[in-house]
């Protein structure tokens, strides 16, 4: 199996010897593989692996909870959203907001660039950018990173503070422990004090009486800076966290309550219902131990409550599979020879190889970080007022607005940030999108169109030619059809003139005029929906190799440009 230091980390994979059987496991030797049979028979033998696995409410021949009448609104997120459940991750694959290729292309190596996260979420976004410019990049990259929700603003700071430093461990090392702080609810006791030597350092301090908020740069060793503005309430709220006294064993408990409430079992098989049978295993285990480490690997040492979540904090259909494309994990799988069936293992190593590419371009490139913790609203004012003294007023290259127009609407996001935007760089762009569109211009949430037979015939050609029945093995089930593959049939299809109509119910062509913006016809940074080529917005997606996981992201990207570009 693979080994962990007694440090933050550093694992390496070190396993060659396949479990026959479950195939999700690697051993060393035969030895170790008998050693270690009392603690794996259960996940080798799990029922969620049966080929003929069906959710609960299949099995008690009824009606699921999700489409009876009953729970209140509260129940469609759990137990979670009655505790005040936050967003700590993200539930839209990490992209590149920049895209060099299809914009500044090669002259960008030496160019400077300035991003704007207004709406961020947690940092994999950033990740992602910085990790797709030239390796050899000589420019100054200046990227101010803003979300409302303390915690999140928090672990962002955290975070980069982390990667950043080259005083501290070396970036695979730090990286690994990242991994743990981002996804799992518990660290090793290595981590732990890891973590609370960098709490202290930003977090312990007496503010005066009448400061309103907190304005510092930490002093990190390397080339990158960062700089934080956060209200009093958030500084506090750091604090508190340093002195919780939160255990492992009740975060544990909290956790397990969140998770398995019984009135959500059928939102749980909903969920799980599209995975691969060894898939499942997987995530019931990580629901199970709230560790995102290989199967097999021991979570003994993990006995320390991941301190920046505080208390479980996370709604029930939170998971890290959500923020990260699936198909690039399935590469990261095939480069690293893990087992197929391991799909937080291969996560864990996804994520990590990503974060450790970040801490090294962070360790020698120039960044600039401006974190700040506010409605995207005021943003504007604030990055003017927080910046040096004699710069000149900061404009972006890019603008990533998420999906806040789902709640502001496009005319009031594009009025608070629209004139930040670099009209000298003709590559310049807003970006966002809107994941409940939809809802808006649809009774049931589902174009009509998408629900005529001849969309189902069509989906169910695409499915046959992926092979998606034979490897996913429930949906040959046809009851379970309406609940699995077709909930967002319509995402596999053109869906222009209803997202046409969305648009215009939101006003955005006047709303673009009053900003001296325009919408781009032909996307440079994300493809419009998920599954198809940037520039193809008509095709179907592609779920070769029997990943079906992208269908359920019914998300619609937009870009606009500067007016004159």
């Amino acid at each position: 199996m693979a080994s962990t230091s007694d440090q933050l980390g550093s694992r390496s994979d070190a396993g060659s010897m396949l479990c026959a059987k479950c195939r999700q496991v690697k051993y060393c030797s035969k030895g170790c593989q008998t050693a270690h049979w009392m603690q794996h028979k259960s996940t080798c033998n799990s029922p969620y692996a049966a080929d003929k696995w069906v959710p609960n409410w299949m099995q008690e021949d009824r009606r699921p909870s999700f489409v009876t009448t009953g729970p209140t609104d509260f129940d469609t997120f759990g137990l979670g959203a009655r505790r005040g459940g936050h967003y700590l991750w993200g539930n839209i694959f990490a992209y590149d907001l920049l895209n060099i290729a299809a914009n500044e292309g090669s002259a960008s190596k030496n160019q400077d660039f300035s991003l704007c996260f207004a709406a961020s979420g947690d940092i994999r976004n950033v990740v992602k950018s910085i990790n797709n410019l030239p390796s050899d990049y000589k420019g100054t990259c200046t990227i101010v990173i803003n979300d409302m929700d303390r915690y999140v603003a928090i672990r962002n700071l955290l975070f980069l503070c982390m990667l950043c430093n080259t005083a501290g461990p070396g970036p695979e090392e730090t990286a690994e422990a990242m991994v743990h702080l981002f996804y799992s609810a518990a660290l090793t006791e290595h981590q732990s004090v890891y973590l609370a030597s960098w709490m202290r350092r930003l977090f312990d301090r007496t503010l005066p009486d009448e400061a309103p908020c907190v304005i510092d740069a930490p002093s990190l060793t390397g080339t990158s800076d960062v700089c934080f503005f956060y209200p009093r309430d958030t500084m506090e709220l750091g604090k508190d966290i340093l002195e919780s006294s939160y255990s492992w064993l009740q975060a544990k408990k909290d956790m397990t309550a969140v998770r398995f409430a019984e009135f959500r079992i059928d939102y749980q098989d909903r969920r799980i219902a599209n995975l691969r049978p060894r898939h499942r295993v997987a995530h019931i285990q990580w629901k199970t131990s709230g560790i995102v480490l290989p199967i097999g690997e021991s979570t003994h040492n993990f006995n320390r409550p991941n301190r920046p979540k505080a208390e479980y904090l996370l709604l029930d259909n939170a998971g890290p599979f959500t923020a990260w494309n699936p198909l690039e994990i399935e590469k990261t799988r095939q480069r690293l020879n893990l087992p197929e069936g391991d799909l937080y293992g291969s996560m864990f190593f996804h994520v990590k190889s990503e974060l450790t590419e970040f801490a090294s371009r962070a360790r020698r490139f120039k960044l600039k970080f401006y974190l700040y913790a506010m409605d995207l609203q005021q943003l504007a004012p604030m990055i003017q007022l927080t910046m040096p003294t004699g710069s000149a007023p900061l404009t972006f290259d890019r603008i990533d607005a998420s999906n806040v127009l789902d709640t502001l609407g496009i005319p009031k996001m594009l009025q608070s940030l629209g004139h930040l935007l670099n009209k000298s760089n003709p590559h310049s762009a807003f970006f966002m999108y809107s994941m409940n569109w939809i809802r808006k211009v649809s009774e049931r949430g589902t174009p009509e169109d998408a629900r005529s037979p001849a969309h189902t015939q069509a989906l169910l050609k695409l499915i046959d030619r992926a092979n998606i029945r034979k490897i996913t093995k429930t949906p040959q089930n046809e009851k379970l059809l309406p609940y699995t593959v077709f909930r967002n049939n319509w995402a596999c299809f053109d869906i222009e003139p209803k997202f046409t109509e969305f648009k215009e119910q939101q006003g955005l062509k006047e709303a673009c005029h009053s900003a001296g913006l325009k919408e781009r016809r032909a996307p440079r940074i994300h493809s419009k929906r998920y599954g198809v080529p940037i520039g193809r917005d008509k095709a179907e997606p592609d779920i070769s190799g029997g990943v079906l996981y992208q269908l359920g992201k019914s998300s619609i990207f937009m870009e606009k440009r500067n007016n004159g570009h």
